[in-house]
């Protein structure tokens, strides 16, 4: 299955010290890292991902199944590939075809799907013998496959392509008010980025423009601010369009937790750093890469190695150097 290509993540678990993990690669093996940057348990994994509803896809070796936040298997390893956990359920492949399973590790009807992705309200895009529609939970279709591509519903919308351009559908898979645009974004705070014609903007339920085209790029909303670019570079507007971060990055990702990376020049050279909703770093650019927030931890490389940030800017965990 293709990875995600625009960001959908769930909701993150409330942070404490005892559900704050972060899944670390440190050589070859994968740790959980908590938030006062000890190790969480003792075991180590071949690959592993973030907790989601309390579990974690994490790779033994042979297999993928789901931890428990004490590193106990929840949902034994007996899965190609498997992805996070998402209103009870998540997508899991064996043998090149997808399906459910929930946190009891019980599967949902047969494995028929070429692609599967994460239930939101209620809906999840899936692919059969090149076309994309919508399933429920026991994997029933309730769109049928009639698209080129479709992204996970938001706000009770599922944005779906035909022919190079991008509508939403709602969940009866009728197009709506919002209309046909030569590329588009998800719904989020009522609003979705599009374009038509050479700029971007954004446009209510209805389909009315109610950000103006006036962008290179836009994306979706998250936590009330929309990432934008103009040639002076990424800033983050909010839906009545006003500037709430001037744009001079050089790239950035949509907040979560209350903070967003971004990626600014420095005398090291490009660098990400984060920052909060007024635009001052609560990190220093010092990051060749970063990624968002998660249950109040984020993952991100110095340069020198693995190192896990708190989201009141402490680091709170770096990786020895080797050698």
């Amino acid at each position: 299955m293709p990875p995600p290509r625009t960001p959908a993540r769930s909701k993150p678990d409330p942070l404490s010290v005892a559900t704050a993990l972060c899944a670390v690669p440190l050589g070859d093996i994968y740790r959980y890292i908590d938030a006062r940057g000890e190790l969480a348990f003792a075991g180590s994994f071949c690959q592993a991902r973030p907790f989601f509803e309390g579990l974690a896809a994490a790779h033994d070796g042979n297999r993928w199944g789901y931890l428990g936040t004490h590193g106990q298997w929840r949902i034994a390893p007996a899965f190609d590939d498997a992805c996070d956990f998402s209103e009870g359920v998540a997508s899991v492949c064996q043998q090149g075809r997808w399906r459910f399973v929930d946190a009891q590790g019980r599967t949902t009807g047969e494995a028929t799907f070429a692609a599967l992705g994460p239930l939101r309200h209620g809906l999840a895009r899936a692919a059969q013998q090149g076309r994309w529609g919508y399933v429920d939970r026991r994997g029933g279709w309730r769109i049928a496959p009639a698209w080129d591509d479709a992204f996970d519903f938001s706000e009770g919308l599922g944005r779906v392509e035909r022919g190079g351009r991008s509508a939403f559908v709602d969940d009866r898979g009728l197009v709506t008010a919002a209309g046909w645009h030569a590329e588009a974004g998800d719904f989020v705070d009522g609003v979705a980025p599009v374009r038509d014609g050479d700029h971007w903007g954004y446009v209510n339920r209805q389909g009315v423009p109610c950000i103006g085209a006036a962008w290179r790029e836009a994306r979706s909303f998250a936590e009330g601010l929309g990432p934008v670019r103009s040639d002076a570079g990424w800033g983050f507007v909010q839906n009545t369009g006003r500037v709430a971060i001037a744009p001079r990055f050089a790239q950035v990702q949509g907040f979560s937790e209350g903070l967003a990376a971004v990626q600014l020049p420095t005398e090291s050279g490009m660098r990400w750093s984060y920052v909060g909703r007024d635009g001052r770093a609560v990190v220093a650019a010092r990051f060749a890469w970063a990624t968002p927030m998660h249950g109040g931890l984020a993952l991100a490389h110095d340069g020198a190695g693995m190192t896990v940030i708190h989201r009141t800017g402490v680091i709170v965990f770096s990786e020895e150097p080797t050698g």
